[in-house]
């Protein structure tokens, strides 16, 4: 087909993005994310023919009132970050990508961090940590848990406050005071791997009482494993 003397229509998933080695004269696409949009414009005048420029039109697909990009890309924050660099242009000439492309990472930029910031701000606020084990890992095939080491008396009044302050009714108040406490909390707790630990997840959170500790945690070494020769930082 590449060598053909007809013209040829070729419809394609977002497949064609990634590498294929096709020339086409006008390329038109579906809303995608900005750098989506720059791989399908590389299928347009690949080939550098001379005076002839590749069109590249972009196009909102829409089915009972839903965007089907939003089919595909799932998330908004791509989506919207394309349609504000992009807004008010109609022609876009290939020396602006790069700026194009710089504003759209800038706009990425400061949606994600705002949009995961937030969460993670009011998740650690209301020491929440089931929550953040499960939606914020830095590396996702890591199954981690954390859990509280009672190592002295001043551990055991923390604990003793956290327990306390979870059966508070009033969300305000509950906030409030596991606020109050927040930092002295986290002087004790640790991160280990699920399938390392011995104890029990409760609250999201596991707990090493100061009777469990000659079995379960060296304040050298750090936490002792299923395995009794094996230890976790």
């Amino acid at each position: 087909m590449k060598h053909s003397k007809y013209k040829n229509i070729v419809i394609s998933t977002q497949m064609v993005e990634a590498g294929v080695d096709i020339d086409m004269d006008i390329v038109i696409r579906d809303i995608a994310p900005l750098d989506s949009i720059n791989q399908s414009a590389g299928r347009s005048n690949r080939e550098n023919r001379g005076q002839y420029l590749g069109e590249v039109h972009i196009v909102k697909v829409k089915n009972n009132n839903q965007y089907l990009a939003k089919y595909v890309y799932r998330d908004d924050i791509l989506l919207q970050a394309t349609e504000n660099v992009l807004k008010e242009k109609t022609i876009i000439l290939e020396e602006d990508y790069k700026s194009l492309s710089d504003m759209y990472f800038r706009e990425l930029k400061k949606n994600l961090s705002n949009n995961e910031s937030n969460k993670l701000k009011e998740l650690i606020y209301n020491l929440e940590f089931e929550d953040i084990c499960k939606k914020f890992k830095l590396i996702e095939e890591q199954d981690k848990v954390q859990l509280f080491i009672e190592a002295d008396d001043e551990a055991c009044k923390v604990w003793n406050k956290y327990k306390e302050y979870l059966k508070i009714e009033d969300p305000f108040t509950r906030r409030d005071k596991l606020d109050s406490i927040k930092g002295d909390f986290y002087k004790y707790v640790i991160t280990v791997f699920r399938n390392k630990c011995k104890e029990n997840i409760e609250y999201g959170i596991g707990y090493v009482s100061k009777y469990q500790l000659s079995n379960t945690y060296d304040e050298e070494f750090g936490y002792k494993s299923k395995e009794e020769e094996c230890i976790i930082f």
